[in-house]
């Protein structure tokens, strides 16, 4: 899949903006960005407001059968651990700084109602003290890529629009604002004997174990 960040050495900037969403999509983005900004203005005007980007995948990898064979798992306390760990650092920053999450869902064929319901019962939160988490629902997944692409901090799933929109985004090349998942496929699938997570992921990534465990 040309996943490697090896395979882009030295030419980082040309692919990152190969890879740029297109004018269309960002444009949608920048919109749903907007009315979230406004959200958190209204909830604190003074604070400064870091964006982290949470994309979930869930869909065949969770409830196909076939599929789910074939890739490990990425559990939910693997995401509220990364979410932490971005938080924190980035609420080191400044004396005034307060986190937003905006988390997308997707995998499932057709619509990812199901992937986002999925989601919000277990990351909603309740939007108290200095984190506010936004749902990003009814985008297409141009649009969600935007998104993500655009935020200060980024927790990856275990799939290869992760990696792209993490790559492609301003904490993509900087350090500990991506984590991600270690393991892609089971250990017991002839896949994962390749699989060499110190050549798929950059090494200012943070990863973690697939359940949130360092």
């Amino acid at each position: 899949y040309l996943q490697s960040f090896r395979y882009f050495d030295g030419i980082e900037k040309t692919v990152r903006t190969a890879f740029a969403p297109p004018q269309a999509s960002k444009a949608k983005a920048d919109a749903w960005l907007s009315t979230f900004r406004k959200k958190l203005a209204d909830k604190d005007g003074s604070a400064k407001w870091f964006l982290v980007g949470v994309q979930v995948r869930r869909g065949d990898k969770v409830h196909h059968k076939g599929f789910s064979s074939i890739y490990a798992p990425v559990e939910w306390d693997f995401y509220r651990a990364g979410m932490k760990l971005v938080a924190d650092k980035l609420a080191d920053r400044e004396g005034n700084a307060k986190v937003a999450f905006v988390i997308t869902a997707g995998g499932s064929m057709g619509s990812n109602a199901r992937d986002v319901m999925e989601a919000k019962a277990e990351l909603e939160g309740d939007d108290t003290g200095d984190q506010v988490r936004g749902f990003a629902e009814g985008l297409d997944a141009y649009t969600d890529y935007a998104l993500l692409v655009a935020m200060d901090a980024v927790v990856i799933s275990a799939s290869s629009f992760g990696w792209w929109a993490a790559y492609v985004s301003v904490a993509g090349a900087k350090e500990g604002l991506v984590v991600a998942p270690r393991d892609i496929y089971r250990p017991s699938n002839v896949l994962a004997q390749g699989f060499k997570a110190e050549d798929y992921y950059p090494p200012e990534w943070t990863i973690l174990a697939n359940n949130g465990k360092t």
